[in-house]
């Protein structure tokens, strides 16, 4: 499957990017039949954590990076302010940073 695939199916599969967030975090089988193993690589946000909000999946058998954005704040819990325009395709690369201690 590609990218384009993936979104479509989650939108077929849920009525909200939260509920596809969900599908995805929390898979059962009939999803892994759908999408094959899916993997929560990385997620950042919540409480203590400012405004920022993003998970990622890793669709292994598609090689295909999902990142989903959205906005959380104390009092709404996490919200999807661009609706289905906050799930993306990234790919990984790696940087290297310098610190001073």
């Amino acid at each position: 499957m590609t990218y384009k695939e993936i979104n479509d199916k989650l939108k077929e599969l849920s009525g909200s990017v939260n509920e596809a967030r969900e599908i995805l975090e929390y898979p059962d089988e009939e999803t892994e039949k759908i999408f094959g193993k899916i993997e929560s690589i990385d997620s950042y946000g919540g409480e203590g954590q400012g405004e920022t909000y993003y998970n990622i999946f890793f669709f292994p058998e598609h090689d295909v990076y999902l990142r989903i954005d959205g906005f959380y704040s104390s009092y709404e819990g996490v919200d999807y302010i661009e609706g289905w325009d906050s799930i993306s395709q990234v790919k990984p690369k790696q940087k290297t940073i310098t610190v001073y201690e």
